[in-house]
C-alpha cells in the first residue's frame, strides 16, 4: 500500500511539471554601441582670384606738331605753318595764365560756312599769347591738351574793323580780343568739348 501512495504521489508530480504554463521566450536587444557623431564636412575654401593683368597707361601725349616737328620751347606759332589772314588791324591774344597745362591752339575762319584754319600756335601753361595783324573776319579757336588730347571749342565771335570820319580825317576803330582757355567767373567766351577728330 506505501508504495502505491509513493507511486501516485510521483505521478502527480510529474503531471504537475508537464502541465505548467508554457515558458514566455525573452528576447534580448543586443547592446547599444555608442557611436560618435560624422564630422561636419569642412567648408571648400573659395577658390583664389585669379590675378587680372592690369592695364597699362596710355601715353596719350603728343610729343610732336602736326608737321611732326618738336613743339617750340616758347608759345608761339607752329613753324612750317602759313600765317593766314593777316591783313587787318585786330588782335586775338589766348590768354592761359591760369592754367599748367599747355595747348595746341588753332584758330579757324567760319565766316564761309566750310571752317577752316588760318593760325596755328602752342600756349604754354602759365602764359599767353597774341595773334596780331588779324584780318576782320567771323572766327572760333579750337584747342587741344597736348598731353591728355581733350579738345574744346568756343562759341563764334567776329573780327571787326570799322573806319570812321573825324574832323581830321578818318579813323579806324578795330577788335583787340582776349580769350581764356581756362574757366574764369564772368569770362567772355562758352567752351564746349569736342571730339578730337573734330579739332
Amino acid at each position: 500500500m506505501k508504495k502505491i501512495l509513493n507511486l501516485s504521489a510521483l505521478l502527480l508530480a510529474i503531471v504537475s511539471i508537464g502541465c505548467g504554463p508554457e515558458p514566455v521566450a525573452k528576447t534580448i536587444d543586443p547592446p547599444q554601441v555608442a557611436t560618435a557623431p560624422e564630422p561636419e564636412p569642412a567648408p571648400i575654401p573659395d577658390p583664389e582670384p585669379i590675378a587680372q593683368p592690369q592695364p597699362q597707361p596710355v601715353d596719350t601725349k603728343m610729343t610732336k606738331d602736326p608737321n611732326g616737328r618738336e613743339w617750340p620751347r616758347g608759345s608761339g606759332y607752329l613753324r612750317g605753318i602759313d600765317v593766314r589772314n593777316n591783313n587787318g588791324l585786330s588782335s586775338l591774344t589766348i590768354d592761359n595764365t591760369g592754367s599748367d597745362n599747355s595747348y595746341f591752339v588753332k584758330l579757324v575762319d567760319v565766316s564761309s560756312g566750310r571752317p577752316h584754319g588760318v593760325r596755328y600756335i602752342k600756349v604754354n601753361g602759365r602764359s599767353s599769347f597774341t595773334m596780331k595783324n588779324l584780318s576782320p573776319s567771323q572766327y572760333e579757336i579750337r584747342y587741344k591738351d597736348i598731353v591728355t588730347r581733350s579738345a574744346a571749342k568756343s562759341e563764334p565771335f567776329g573780327v571787326r574793323e570799322t573806319v570812321t570820319e573825324t574832323y581830321q580825317g578818318t579813323a579806324t576803330n578795330y577788335s583787340n580780343i582776349r580769350i581764356t582757355l581756362y574757366t574764369m567767373a564772368g569770362g567772355n567766351t562758352q567752351m564746349t568739348p569736342i571730339r578730337e577728330e573734330d579739332f
